[in-house]
């Protein structure tokens, strides 16, 4: 998830495009937005620039 993201977030498009099918799968995918999370909460400076703000938003939202 993490290389992928990484060379997607070379252009605007990959960005963009990696921020929306990552909340496709917090939306659908049983325990992913936890995952994210943990992601986010365990190694904050590794995947900041990978997980986009939209991304973010509906890990948290969905964890609540």
């Amino acid at each position: 998830m993490h290389r992928t993201g990484t060379l997607l977030i070379r252009t605007p498009e990959g960005a963009a495009r990696f921020d929306r099918r990552v909340v496709h799968l917090a939306r659908e995918v049983p325990g992913f937005a936890c995952l994210v999370r943990g992601w986010l909460e365990s190694a904050p400076e590794r995947w900041a620039a990978v997980v986009g703000p939209g991304a973010r938003r509906e890990c948290e939202a969905l964890g609540e």
